[in-house]
């Protein structure tokens, strides 16, 4: 890749390879071709999701959407599993006493349990136990994969006419809610599955009104709580 930089290649270009490999050496290990891959870096420059889903374009989605489109998105919502993790999701290794258990995933931090809510338990409950794989699928893989719903995605996307996403902001809405409730970083982190604290970090964006709240409420514990007004120069 440093080969294609010095040859003036765009790094846009350069990180659509780079995702490209990655992808098709994390079907190898689906496909049981590899043991295990090695992790692909993208390029400094790489686009970061950003698309919460509110509230209202949740319920439009989930409205419309197919079956097994509505299972998938429920799962990402409100456990914040990536679309991988709910694709390789086994009866026999994953899900059990109530909650999500994922052993293996993006980084060493993807191991973790996540309790099911109440809908997320609806969905399970709804699934045929055709075999060990929660979504099977006629697939290579034997489970179901995103191009199992790309289009069933896109019809629902364009049938309530909100603003576009792709499956994995799902999760990132579901992050992004959890932070919103001022859940603590390394909290947020284990249960996201993050294995820098620093993604974790992206997803908390604490207004200035809130950060001078806890300022004030650690100042008062302190015993500082007298705020003084200094004059700017």
């Amino acid at each position: 890749m440093s080969a294609r930089r010095e040859a003036g290649m765009a790094v846009t270009t350069i990180i659509r390879d780079l995702a490209t490999l990655r992808r098709v050496l994390n079907l190898a290990v689906d496909w049981g071709v590899i043991a295990s891959a090695r992790r692909v870096r993208l390029l400094p420059g790489e686009k970061r999701r950003e698309r919460v889903v509110n509230e209202s374009e949740e319920a439009k989605y989930l409205a419309v959407a197919a079956p097994l489109l509505k299972a998938v998105a429920t799962i990402m919502l409100d456990c914040a599993l990536r679309p991988e993790g709910v694709h390789r999701l086994r009866w026999s290794e994953n899900v059990r006493d109530g909650a999500i258990e994922i052993h293996v995933g993006k980084g060493s931090g993807s191991r973790r349990c996540v309790t099911v809510t109440e809908r997320v338990a609806s969905v399970l409950a709804e699934q045929d136990r055709l075999d060990d794989f929660v979504f099977s699928a006629g697939t290579k893989s034997g489970h179901i994969e995103q191009s199992t719903y790309r289009d069933l995605h896109e019809r629902a996307v364009l049938d309530t006419g909100v603003e576009r996403f792709v499956p994995y902001d799902l999760r990132h809405t579901s992050i992004t809610r959890w932070a919103n409730t001022g859940m603590p970083p390394h909290v947020l982190q284990k249960l996201a599955g993050h294995r820098n604290i620093a993604t974790t970090m992206r997803y908390i964006h604490l207004a200035e009104t809130d950060a001078q709240e806890w300022l004030d409420r650690a100042r008062k514990v302190q015993g500082g709580d007298k705020i003084v007004t200094v004059a700017s120069r």
